[in-house]
């Protein structure tokens, strides 16, 4: 597989994500099953049954059209890397998410902490109704600082409904 295709296996299926092409396929469980990391591995000693062999041909030609995987020998495995995937940032925490009901935290408090820790990116999430006034405190605070504010679609919607506020 190409090294910059992962696969990441979950409970009812799996997906082989393509970091390159930005581009991601929803795949049975039983076809992550072959891959050995980034290698898809038939045990030719195997005895398939004959719906298995056609599942399994079904696989590769999948993975052949979508151009996830191509053919080398054993000995060349070493000349194809893996992707480092290893990603580093300067603090000890990057985003921070806050789920609100209403507004009573003391933002103040709470932007201070995370421009402390150099926690620059928030996002705040509304799962009922802010009026203006308090979007406009929570956005002060925050702007005020160096953190940069996310706020949620279903928030502006609400917005633009409620007041007619339209960016």
């Amino acid at each position: 597989m190409f090294s910059n295709c992962i696969q990441v296996k979950g409970y009812n299926r799996s997906i082989i994500c393509d970091l390159q092409k930005e581009d991601y396929f929803l795949i049975p469980n039983s076809l992550y099953d072959f891959f050995n990391g980034d290698i898809f591995e038939l045990n030719l000693n195997n005895k398939y049954l004959d719906d298995e062999k056609t599942t399994i041909n079904q696989y590769i030609s999948f993975l052949l059209e979508k151009n996830l995987i191509f053919e080398i020998n054993e000995n060349e495995i070493e000349l194809f890397p893996k992707l480092d995937l290893t990603w580093d940032y300067p603090s000890t925490i990057s985003n921070a998410i806050f789920d609100i009901n209403n507004n009573e935290f003391n933002w103040e408090k709470i932007i201070k902490q995370l421009t402390a820790i150099q926690c620059y990116h928030i996002q705040v999430r509304s799962y009922s109704f802010l009026d203006f006034e308090q979007i406009k405190e929570i956005c002060n605070i925050i702007f005020s600082s160096m953190i940069l504010l996310n706020l949620l679609s279903h928030i502006i919607i609400k917005l633009k409904i409620r007041i007619g506020w339209y960016l």
